[in-house]
Parts: C-alpha cells; sequence; structure tokens
C-alpha cells in the first residue's frame, strides 16, 4: 500500500531532478563531521558486506565512493567453462525466459518490446528468438557491472527517459517500465552470437557511468547511438559500467540455442561471475 501511495506521488514530481540532486549529494565529502555519520548509517540500514571491500571504510570520503566501492580480487570468482554466460552483477532475478516475437515479459500481464527497450530496431530483430533475465541490484549489493561473456562492444545505445523506481511494486505497476526508464546498452559481439546489457536507471540512480567509454547519463543529454570501430575487445569479468546507486540489468541473449541452467528462479540471488546459462552447441 505503502509502494504503491509513493509511485502515485512520484507522478507529480521531477524525478530526473531528484536523482541528479541526490548523486551530488552522495558525492559530497564534507563536511565530514554529517556525512561520516550518514555513511555509517547507510552501511548498517543495509547490511553493507564491507570485508569484501578493496579498502577500509575509513578510507571512502563519500557515500558514493563507498557505494560504488570494488571488491577485493577473488571475492567474485568467474565461471569459466567455455559455453557459460555468467551474472554481470550481483543481482536478483526478476523474469527470464524466451522472447517471444521481439517480446520481454516484465512481470504477470506486462509486457516490453526488445526495440523499445534498446532504441534500435535493427539490433533488436536479433533478439526476437533469443532469451532474457533481468537482474535486480538492491541497495546492499556490489555495484559495478561486468561482461557476461568475452568479447566485443560493437556499440553503445543511450536513451533518456524518466526514472521510476524499479522495486517490485513498480514493476507490478507500470507498464513498459524498463522501456521507459532512461537507460545505457553494451551490446557485446561474441562467438555465440550477440548480447545487449541493458543497464536501467532509476529513482535516485545518480548516473550510469561506463568502463570503455565517457558518456554519463542523467545529465540532460540527448540521445546517443555510438557504433565502435573498431569494437573494443572486452573479457569476461571485465568491469563494462558502474550504477551511482542502484538499479537493474536486462541482459539479451541472441542464441536460440542458449539455456537457463536447472534452479534458476525468479527471486533467487546470483552473485557477479555466476553462471546463468549455456550457450547452444
Amino acid at each position: 500500500m505503502a509502494d504503491t501511495l509513493a509511485i502515485r506521488v512520484l507522478r507529480f514530481l521531477p524525478r530526473n531532478l531528484i536523482s541528479r540532486a541526490f548523486g551530488f549529494l552522495a558525492r559530497r565529502e564534507r563536511p565530514r563531521f554529517l556525512v561520516r555519520p550518514f555513511m555509517r548509517w547507510f552501511a548498517r540500514r543495509f547490511d553493507l558486506d564491507l570485508s569484501e571491500a578493496e579498502r577500509d571504510f575509513e578510507a571512502y570520503p563519500s557515500l558514493l565512493a563507498m557505494f560504488t566501492r570494488r571488491l577485493l580480487p577473488g571475492a567474485r570468482p568467474i565461471a569459466a567453462e567455455p559455453d557459460l554466460l555468467v551474472s554481470p552483477v550481483d543481482g536478483r532475478v526478476g523474469a527470464f525466459g524466451r522472447i517471444e516475437a521481439g517480446r520481454l515479459v516484465q512481470a504477470k500481464g506486462i509486457d516490453y518490446g526488445a526495440e523499445a527497450l534498446l532504441g534500435d530496431a535493427e539490433s533488436a530483430r536479433r533478439f526476437a528468438r533469443g532469451s532474457f533475465i533481468t537482474l535486480y541490484l538492491s541497495p546492499r549489493d556490489y555495484h559495478r557491472i561486468h561482461v557476461p561473456r568475452e568479447g566485443a562492444v560493437a556499440a553503445t545505445f543511450y536513451e533518456p527517459g524518466t526514472l521510476w523506481p524499479v522495486n517490485p511494486p513498480a514493476v507490478r505497476t507500470i507498464p513498459a517500465l524498463f522501456a521507459v526508464n532512461e537507460r545505457v546498452t553494451s551490446l557485446l559481439e561474441t562467438d555465440r552470437g550477440a548480447v545487449a546489457v541493458a543497464m536501467v536507471g532509476a529513482t535516485n540512480v545518480g548516473s550510469i557511468a561506463l568502463a570503455y567509454d565517457e558518456l554519463v547519463s542523467n545529465r540532460g543529454g540527448p540521445r546517443r547511438h555510438l557504433r565502435h570501430e573498431p569494437p573494443i575487445a572486452r573479457e569476461r569479468g571485465d568491469e563494462l559500467g558502474i550504477f551511482q546507486l542502484g538499479s537493474t540489468v536486462v541482459l539479451l541473449i541472441e542464441d536460440e540455442g542458449f539455456r537457463f541452467l536447472p534452479g534458476i528462479e525468479s527471486g533467487a540471488w546470483y552473485p557477479m561471475g555466476s553462471a546463468l546459462g549455456r550457450f547452444g552447441s
């Protein structure tokens, strides 16, 4: 009830401006007597596991620096079998399955188009008979996005949009949520076909930044579609981008022979680097 009321109230508020303001505050390093207690409260409130962070708590100058923390080497082993697709993030599975006639399931009774998500009709057609999985990041999760399959980034699509929440009540309520929120997609060409990593913004996500390009979202900029010549080579597990505060990733897989591993289910949490499925032979 409270979540539904909050969504109704958000309809009348400047969601992108609020999110930029929150991002600005999260970057503040001064005054320390206010910043440090707030960081400690945030870490306790959302049960952040800082024992696996590469730096001690005191080394992080701001909430955003702590939120976008890197992890100790080996904290997220990358599944290495050659036919696997791995999770690009720490995240909880929302919906997953086959893409039917170019449509992806958002929630029961709600679907949306791959073309609307990507903003590129030619690329969307490649996934018309493929698979997808949605991964939601909670505030406690590690918030860097990694490459789910070795290959090369051939294109980047930036689609400006609004910034609704991406929590379960919003997913069940707002039609085509992931295709109306601001999003940045990295299109990977792999030895098993294309894999699209759509990074979807949300309320209070200050921005989405990329590891291989200067593009940063939620700055009021125009729609941008970049073709990378030559494509940018990336290994499985390499860093792809950063959520500067939480959100959702939607993975699209072109390979019609791809199958999710037994046991994958909605609501299950998977760490970055864990296996999600196998490509066809």
